[in-house]
């Protein structure tokens, strides 16, 4: 089978694409990711699946992108499609296959960006309009002379604040010195934003930082979800099926404070209530449902 030469150009076919795939969902598992970047980073794979099965178009929108029909009418001709150039050089170092068995292969290659687009299409959302905006948030564009008006900011129909003090904090930013500016801090920008004082000790920007870090914190990925479900899993293992939820959940706890905090265990210096908690009691096992002892709990 490794020695088929359609199965090599069909593997170098689908190098470049599973290398990118796998770039996409380690960025979406990071425990930071930047919110302003990642939903541009699928899209961007997205549109250049598109480009290379669909007609000539602009994918300069999210209309285009969300509105593009995978109807036959709309796709390339077979010979037009973009199958990469390691597949073009694999096919023409191959010796011996038939006319028929390439058409195959690219008709198979076709069939498989086709049937990728379809299904990253399924898991693009449909607010995609307002998190597209999220890239205003960025401390590229947001210290931009050219920024946008603050109503464009996704969301902002639902800012509660003063509108009138937001934006003049919005309108004033870029002349203030900022420490997080580069590429890729936009958290630790608006945290800086939002902790500003000035000589009074006012929190001059709190209203448009925490407005911005309100959004910032919407989910983008559930890998923390799927983690947890993992870290849950390695707790209570068959060797400790019979821990209790309590205990369960205290341990996810401070396992999830550690990680967050880059804590080791033995680094960890409990409080002097947790020490107090630490007594034969919490090996006490509890009265049962039902019983003479929880009547009297």
């Amino acid at each position: 089978m490794y020695s088929d030469n359609i199965n090599l150009i069909y593997l170098k076919f689908l190098q470049p694409i599973v290398s990118e795939l796998n770039r996409l969902n380690k960025i979406f598992q990071l425990d930071k990711p930047d919110p302003a970047k990642l939903l541009m980073e699928l899209l961007t794979f997205y549109r250049s699946l598109l480009e290379r099965i669909g007609l000539p178009k602009t994918f300069q929108s999210w209309q285009d992108i969300m509105e593009f029909n995978f109807s036959d009418e709309n796709l390339l001709p077979l010979d037009a499609v973009d199958f990469g150039v390691q597949f073009r050089l694999a096919l023409f170092e191959a010796n011996g296959i038939s006319d028929q068995a390439e058409k195959d292969l690219k008709c198979r290659c076709r069939d498989y960006m086709l049937e990728l687009s379809k299904e990253i299409r399924k898991r693009l959302p449909d607010n995609i309009k307002q998190l597209e905006a999220l890239k205003f948030l960025s401390p590229i564009h947001v210290l931009s002379s050219s920024k946008p008006r603050i109503d464009e900011l996704p969301f902002f129909h639902l800012f509660k604040g003063d509108i009138g003090k937001a934006e003049q904090q919005w309108r004033v930013i870029h002349t203030l010195e900022w420490k997080n500016t580069e590429d890729g801090k936009t958290e630790d920008f608006w945290v800086e934003v939002s902790a500003y004082t000035d000589t009074a000790g006012d929190r001059n920007f709190g209203d448009l930082g925490n407005f911005a870090l309100s959004l910032l914190a919407l989910p983008f990925s559930n890998a923390a979800v799927e983690r947890s479900f993992s870290q849950m899993s390695l707790i209570k293992n068959k060797l400790r099926n019979r821990l209790e939820q309590k205990s369960l959940l205290n341990i996810m706890r401070i396992r999830a404070y550690m990680q967050r905090r880059n804590i080791c265990c033995h680094e960890f210096k409990p409080s002097p209530r947790m020490l107090s908690l630490f007594t034969a009691e919490i090996y006490s096992a509890p009265p049962e449902k039902g019983g003479e002892e929880s009547t009297n709990v």
